[in-house]
Order: structure tokens, then C-alpha cells, then sequence
């Protein structure tokens, strides 16, 4: 709030319009700078020449800025060599895991610094804080359809042989909903059956 004087005699508390502005596109500020820290990250990832199935954006309960990761079939056989194929199964959809955690860091930098800037779950109440984390996570859901809707990850690989997502961690059954959104049928019918295994990626526990 500030307070606007009246022909130099009074003063009337109002809501300052420039915080309304901040408010109002803040999330789609954060569309706009994800979908070119994802353009760079991802045009220089696939320079390796390799065959990528998995790309993703995974963002925490706490509000740290989003991580982006990627599995290739290649990064994926080197690094379950010495595996059993339950340890294999669950690192080919780790992001974690990932010889690509991080990668092109220095691109999201600048989007990351605007995440950052409405601050995270010690700044909201709550109720308030389920509410702005599911709008950020719609918002990165967003980066991905219309890069995905301007054919920019379709020129570069077979559309039905990657899957892209937003995860949360810890993992919930939105995550399924939103891969089911972003992607073609066959692009995730692997990760459908193999990630269901492992419940942990669905957040629950065995009974």
C-alpha cells in the first residue's frame, strides 16, 4: 500500500497498481523465461547426438527453483552396466540419477532468479503456498505445451520416443495426469509400466 495525496491536502491509503501488475504476471513471466532457458538447455543437450526418451523439470515441495534432467538411451545402458534389472528399471526414469541432473544450469539462471523473487513455502501461509506452487508447476506445464504445440521437440527427435514432464518431488498422482497431458499415448507407455512398479514415484507407500 501507499499513500496518494489529493491537491496537496489529503492523503488516501490505496493499493499501489504496480504490485497488482507484479501479481498479475508474474506466472506468466515465468512461462516466458522457462520456455527459453528450456529452448537453450534442450537445443545444446541434443548435440550430443544422442538418443534422449526423457527430458524434465522437476520442482520441490519447498519452492526451490525448478532442476531440469534428461536420460538418452546411451547415458541409460552406461550407467546400468553393473545392475540388476530392478536397480536398472528404477534408475532409467531417475532424474536424479541422471548424467544430465543440471544440465545447462547456466541457461535457467536468470528464470530461476525470477522464481525466486515471490519467494517460497516460508513466505506464504499454507493454504496460500499449496495454491502458488500448483499455479507455478500449471505454469512450467505450460512451457511445455507450447514448445511441444510450436513442433520445437519434434524437430529434433521422434515425438512418440520422448516423454517431457513436470515432476514434484515428493511425487504425487498429478505427475501421471500432466505426462498423460503433455505427451502422445506411446511416448509414455514405457514410463506407465515400468514407473508403476516402483510406488514411490506416486508418493505412497506399500501397504
Amino acid at each position: 500500500l501507499y499513500v496518494r495525496h489529493c491537491g496537496g491536502s489529503c492523503g488516501l491509503l490505496v493499493e499501489n497498481p504496480c504490485k497488482n501488475e507484479v501479481k498479475m504476471n508474474f506466472h506468466q513471466d515465468i512461462v516466458a523465461a522457462y520456455k527459453v532457458a528450456l529452448q537453450k538447455a534442450v537445443s545444446e543437450l541434443f548435440l550430443t547426438g544422442e538418443s534422449f526418451y526423457y527430458l524434465s523439470l522437476v520442482v520441490d515441495e519447498n519452492g526451490l527453483p525448478p532442476v531440469f534432467s534428461a536420460w538418452s538411451r546411451e547415458s541409460f545402458f552406461a550407467a546400468c552396466k553393473q545392475m540388476d534389472d530392478e536397480q536398472a528399471l528404477w534408475m532409467k526414469w531417475s532424474y536424479s540419477d541422471s548424467p544430465y541432473f543440471e544440465f545447462g544450469a547456466v541457461y535457467f539462471a536468470e528464470a530461476n532468479e525470477l522464481w525466486q523473487s515471490k519467494g517460497g513455502i516460508d513466505d506464504f501461509i499454507t493454504d496460500d503456498w499449496i495454491e502458488e506452487l500448483a499455479k507455478r508447476v500449471n505454469s512450467l506445464e505450460k512451457c511445455f505445451a507450447e514448445l511441444d504445440a510450436d513442433g520445437f521437440f519434434s524437430g529434433m527427435v521422434k515425438r512418440t520416443s520422448l516423454m517431457i514432464n513436470v515432476e514434484t518431488t515428493p511425487p504425487t498422482e498429478e505427475d501421471t495426469q500432466r505426462a498423460q497431458r503433455l505427451n502422445p499415448p506411446e511416448a509414455i507407455k514405457e514410463w506407465l509400466e515400468e514407473a508403476a512398479k516402483d510406488m514411490r514415484r506416486l508418493g505412497k507407500t506399500e501397504q
